[in-house]
This record gives structure tokens, C-alpha cells and sequence, in this order.
């Protein structure tokens, strides 16, 4: 009996012996059900889990990888599971569960979850790199550009000048073809807002070269033209015109190309005491294209001191003759070899005593138009950025611009003083305290909206954006009281005697 006791003492201290599986019906043993209920499935997870699993790079990744880094950041294998199935990854087959419960699985190529046996060796997870955040994974990088792509980009972003573009290509013929295609010198153009660099200036001063660079990237050698034998009347859209004082001839002079054109004058336009001036145009107006290898228009008017009779001739260079002359009498006043404005179809010249004649290249027709109502030492006609009539004088330290409106009722037509630009604010004021002769406008370029004001102290020039208010002083070298500016972006056959001379 005591040992009874003894052996039901030493029951009662061991814990109670698991429970024991019943035998079924049919012989078998059933397992007891010890699971926890299902968890639902969390769906932000499982959203970032498709998103991991359906990035390009991981896909090229093992299926043992992606199953480990999953179950790292937390999920559950039923989010597992759901998230393999939202993917439709031809690496991935899937197979019935059992009817165990707790030997429910997936087979991935024949590795089974619970198992992770794969049929090949593969490193373990714990040796793989560290994954990155969840909410990481779901952005997913841009592809990469291809080459050619790649390299036209960096050429959009060098500067405008055109040295840049022909140094670029001269590196292989591969390069040089991607920059002479139009479309990428037009994107170049829109890159930088379509405004071209200006270069330099052409004047009539004898004090200066005929050509006078203001960028350190071009430069253009005009020692055998001399300010005896050589007149400039116009420059505009990467072409020069230059009036031969001996011969009687034009010359139209393409910078970029280094293309020369000799225009031979009519025989009426060479007699007399005469004053001239003249502009040459591109025949293809102003769309989009390539002004350097289109035809070009010229239009000379000159002014007979005897007679106080102006007249015009515009030539074609696709006919090579001139037209009809059509001419105006002009009491005491002669053109001015200065800057002319195209506005439409009518080509604007100043007269002396500021007066203003219009050329109008459709009718083959002269006007006069009123002057301005306003008295200055000196003004320039351009565009108004309203598409009409503009013009610019200086009044003290200030700068007026004016434009010439159409009424809207009567149609009378009237200039208007549109703006006024204070010089003080933008210029140093010792700089205007110590001027002795009035600021003046010396040019306006029509391509990049700048307008250039001379100082004659120190014989400083700057230049003026009408847009941004931006100011710039001009080099020494390009200061000039009047002249032509020259703006040109990179254009195909670019002299290459003009770059190389420019670099050295």
C-alpha cells in the first residue's frame, strides 16, 4: 500500500501527458486541431508585397530570395501566398493544398514552403544583403536612356555660343551626325528659349574694326576690309551686308558658312550725291528653318542730295535681278545707314532730322511716317513686342520706348510712349554722374530682345533685356555708339577656318 501511495505521489508531481489522437472510423489516427484562427490578411501589405514581387529586378531574383524577404518584413504566409498569386510570374506554379491543415502548402518550382528545399543549392537568406524598406520598393526607377539619348541631352545644355557645339563635333563622326540633325538643332534653339547668343557687332566707326566680337567664342577677321572701301548697311539673321564704296556693289556675307554673295547695284542707284542704306532678308520670312541655306532678298534705298528724291529696289537672289524702282520726294531729308525694322511685310528706314520712311516689299511703294513726339538726341526704330511699329530714345537717365497704334475706332494712327525704363536703377550711378555727353541708345536686337545703351564715360556699352530687366556691360572691345549685332546659334557647315581662328 505504501508503495501505492508512493507511486501516486509521483504521478500527481509530473505534468499531465499530452493528450492522445483518438482513432477515427477508419482506423486512423485524427489530429487534434491546436492552430490559432486565421489572422485576415493585411492589404496594404500584400499591395507593397505585388509591387516588390513584380519589379523587373526582382524578378530575375530566386524564388527561396523573395519568399525570405518577405517573411523578414513581417508578413504572414497567407499574405505570402496571396501576394504570389495576384503575380503572374511564369516561374511561379502553384499546386493544390492538402487536406492536412498544418501541411498545407505551395510548391514554387518544387520548393515547398514549409520546407524550402529547393532543387538547386542557392545561399541562404541570411547571407543575402539586407532588403530595403517596404515603402521603397514600390517606386520604380526610371529605365536607363539609351546612349544616343543620353548624349544629345548633355549637348542641349551647353552653352549657346557656337564654338561649344563645333568643338563637340569634332570628337567622332558619330557625334557630329547627332549634332547636324535638324530636329536636335531645333530642340537646341528651344532649349535655350530661342534666343541666339550675340557675337559681336559690325560698325561703321573708324575707330573700331568693321567687325568688333563680343563673345570670347567667335571671332571673325575682317583686317582686309577697310572703313575707305567699306560700308556695313545690315546685319540680320546670321547674314552681313556690306556696301562696297569703290566698285558699286553689295556684298552678302553668311559668318557661319563664310559665304560670299556679290550683288551688283542698278545703274540708278550709283549717281548723284547720294546717301543709301539697305537690308537683307531671308526669302523664306520668318517660319522655322534654316536661314543659311535659303534664299535671301535685298532692299536698297537710296536718297539724291539735288533732287531730295528717295527711291528703293528690292533683288531676289533666287531670280538675281532687281525689281522696279519705285522712289518718294522727301523735303530736306536722305536715309541713314542705321538699323531698319521689319513690322509685317514693310521694312522701316531712318531718315535725318527723325524722320521715318516705310518700304513696303508687297505694293513696291514708299510711305513717310510722322515722327515720334518727343525730342531726342538720337533714337532707334525696332519691332514693338506688339507686332507693330516700335522706336527708343533716351531722355536724361531714362529710357522710352514707344510703339505706333492704330486706333480701334477711327483707325487713326497715333505713337504711343509705352514704357519708361530707369538707367539709375539698373546702371552704376557714378558711372552716369560723370557722362558728358547725353546716354544714348546705340542698337537693338531683334532676335534675343535686347536693346544696347552707349555711355561715353569710359566708352562702356550695355546691354538691356527687355524681358528679365537682366543687364550686362559689354567688352571694351565690342563698345560701339552705333552698329549692327550679330546673333547666330551652331549651324551645319560652319567655317572651320572662322572656329579654328577664333581658338587661337
Amino acid at each position: 500500500r505504501g508503495r501505492a501511495k508512493g507511486m501516486d505521489s509521483d504521478q500527481t508531481s509530473q505534468p499531465p501527458p499530452p493528450p492522445q489522437a483518438t482513432p477515427d472510423a477508419g482506423g486512423g489516427e485524427k489530429q487534434l486541431a491546436l492552430e490559432a484562427p486565421p489572422q485576415p490578411a493585411r492589404e496594404d501589405y500584400v499591395q507593397n508585397a505585388v509591387k516588390f514581387l513584380s519589379h523587373p529586378e526582382v524578378r530575375g531574383s530566386t524564388v527561396v530570395y523573395r519568399h525570405s524577404f518577405l517573411q523578414n518584413k513581417g508578413l504572414t504566409n497567407d499574405e505570402i501566398d496571396e501576394a504570389f498569386r495576384r503575380v503572374r510570374d511564369p516561374q511561379l506554379t502553384t499546386a493544390s493544398p492538402s487536406t492536412h491543415n498544418l501541411d498545407r502548402c505551395y510548391y514554387y518550382k518544387g520548393v515547398t514552403r514549409n520546407r524550402m528545399k529547393p532543387l538547386t543549392s542557392h545561399p541562404p537568406a541570411d547571407t543575402l544583403p539586407p532588403p530595403a524598406p517596404m515603402d521603397e520598393l514600390a517606386i520604380d526607377p526610371p529605365p536607363p536612356l539609351p546612349l544616343d539619348d543620353m548624349l544629345m541631352e548633355i549637348f542641349l545644355r551647353l552653352p549657346p555660343e557656337p564654338i561649344h557645339l563645333f568643338c563637340a563635333s569634332f570628337v567622332s563622326k558619330h557625334w557630329r551626325g547627332l549634332i547636324h540633325d535638324a530636329r536636335f538643332l531645333r530642340r537646341f534653339s528651344e532649349f535655350h528659349g530661342k534666343t541666339p547668343p550675340i557675337l559681336g557687332f559690325f560698325t561703321n566707326e573708324t575707330r573700331t574694326p568693321l567687325f568688333a566680337p563680343t563673345s570670347d567664342g567667335f571671332t571673325l577677321s575682317t583686317s582686309t576690309m577697310s572703313h575707305r572701301d567699306w560700308w556695313v548697311l545690315d546685319c540680320r539673321r546670321g547674314r552681313a551686308l556690306v556696301d562696297n564704296l569703290r566698285t558699286g556693289t553689295l556684298l552678302v556675307w553668311d559668318l557661319m558658312t563664310g559665304h560670299k554673295r556679290f550683288v551688283t547695284l542698278p545703274t540708278q542707284a550709283c549717281h548723284g550725291q547720294l546717301r543709301c542704306s539697305g537690308t537683307v532678308l531671308c526669302a523664306a520670312g520668318h517660319a522655322d528653318h534654316d536661314c543659311h541655306s535659303c534664299p535671301f532678298l535685298v532692299a536698297f534705298l537710296r536718297s539724291d542730295y539735288t533732287d531730295s528724291i528717295t527711291s528703293a529696289w528690292l533683288y531676289s537672289s533666287e531670280t538675281g535681278i532687281w525689281g522696279e524702282i519705285t522712289s518718294i520726294h522727301t523735303q530736306n531729308s536722305y536715309v541713314y545707314a542705321e538699323q531698319t525694322a521689319l513690322v509685317g511685310n514693310t521694312l522701316y528706314y531712318l531718315l535725318n532730322h527723325g524722320g521715318i520712311i516705310g518700304f513696303d516689299l508687297d505694293k513696291n511703294s514708299l510711305d513717310l511716317v510722322e515722327a515720334v513726339p518727343y525730342s531726342y538726341s538720337k533714337i532707334i526704330i525696332m519691332p514693338a513686342e506688339d507686332g507693330l511699329l516700335g522706336l527708343a530714345g533716351v531722355d536724361g537717365f531714362s529710357l522710352h520706348l514707344w510703339s505706333r497704334v492704330v486706333a480701334s475706332i477711327d483707325g487713326a494712327v497715333s505713337w504711343t510712349r509705352c514704357r519708361v525704363i530707369d538707367l539709375e536703377k539698373l546702371i552704376a550711378p557714378e558711372i552716369l554722374a560723370a557722362c558728358i555727353v547725353p546716354v544714348e541708345p546705340a542698337a537693338y536686337a531683334e532676335d534675343a530682345h535686347v536693346i544696347f545703351i552707349y555711355v561715353n564715360h569710359g566708352m562702356r556699352m550695355y546691354m538691356i533685356h527687355l524681358r528679365s530687366m537682366r543687364i550686362e556691360e559689354v567688352p571694351r572691345k565690342g563698345a560701339c555708339r552705333s552698329g549692327f549685332p550679330y546673333t547666330s546659334f551652331y549651324t551645319p557647315g560652319i567655317s572651320i577656318v572662322l572656329m579654328l581662328h577664333s581658338l587661337l
